[in-house]
């Protein structure tokens, strides 16, 4: 389970245990919310595959809201 700062908008979550991840996910959260109060914007959550995630600030939604969206990668 990894939890990677790839900037100060932008974190990555990585593992194989889904509780594990619920809570490294809730942490990446918090911390984008709090960039959010800084530079304005919303939370956006990108689930790449089963196991990797990422969390980002997005200007294009609202301040105080979190979405959720799915970009699978594709298979090789």
């Amino acid at each position: 389970m990894t939890m990677i700062q790839q900037s100060e908008t932008m974190l990555e979550v990585d593992g194989d245990d889904a509780l594990v991840i619920q809570t490294e996910l809730d942490a990446a959260v918090a911390l984008a919310s709090s960039a959010c109060r800084s530079r304005g914007g919303g939370v956006l959550v990108t689930q790449h595959d089963y196991w990797s995630f990422t969390i980002s600030v997005s200007p294009d939604i609202p301040a105080g809201h979190t979405v959720r969206r799915q970009a699978w990668r594709a298979a090789c």
